[in-house]
């Protein structure tokens, strides 16, 4: 198995290089635009501006992480895909996903996270520490699912969407593109209109 090229060296990507190292996977160095930055002794290979040099045999993986906007990983996805650069999908060692759930290239599935039987996940995603995602839920490309939240069966996530630290959104709920859902809130139905949901139940403040 070819090694792994990070693009970004913030805190996601140090999550991302311990769930690497914990499944023996080799990280051959990052990208980023601070040569600086901190990856636990990991090679800084250069800026973005790198990627139009790479040759043939490291897999990449975005590790910027998503905080309410989607548009940086998005970017870096897009610029991969124009050079025709392969995406690698990180699964750490102690992250469950069923045999009978879909995940999409580049997605970076975190510590005691759970993709259960079913579940259909798109390109680009994060599902973050100890998330939950149950069975026959759909999560839309390049959607952040954050630290221990819930999302429950038959529910279906748009894309470039966050669901927050904590949050939940019950059995069977849609939710449309480009929403953020806010730490902690509770999604008791659908959502129809982009913009920030908080509280419990969740409300559209912005």
């Amino acid at each position: 198995m070819s090694a792994l090229v990070f693009i970004g060296g913030g805190g996601h990507g140090r999550a991302c290089l311990e769930a690497a190292r914990s499944t023996g996977l080799i990280v051959a160095g990052f990208i980023d635009r601070d040569s600086q930055a901190d990856m636990q002794g990991t090679p800084w290979l250069g800026d973005d501006d790198w990627l139009s040099q790479a040759t043939e045999g490291p897999r990449f993986l975005i590790t910027v992480g998503q905080v309410k906007s989607a548009a940086v990983r998005m970017r870096l996805y897009g610029q991969l895909q124009a050079l025709q650069l392969p995406l690698a999908t990180l699964i750490a060692s102690s992250a469950v996903v069923a045999s009978l759930s879909r995940l999409g290239k580049g997605c970076a599935v975190l510590h005691h996270a759970l993709i259960n039987a079913g579940a259909d996940v798109g390109v680009n995603c994060i599902i973050n520490s100890g998330a939950l995602i149950e069975h026959d839920a759909v999560i839309g490309a390049h959607s952040h699912v954050a630290t221990g939240a819930i999302v429950n069966g038959g529910t279906r996530i748009g894309s470039r969407c966050l669901v927050g630290s904590r949050a939940v959104v019950l059995q069977g709920v849609t939710v449309a593109d480009d929403v953020v859902i806010g730490a902690g809130a509770v999604v008791t139905a659908d959502v129809n209109e982009a913009g920030t949901w908080v509280g419990v139940p969740a409300r559209r403040v912005s």
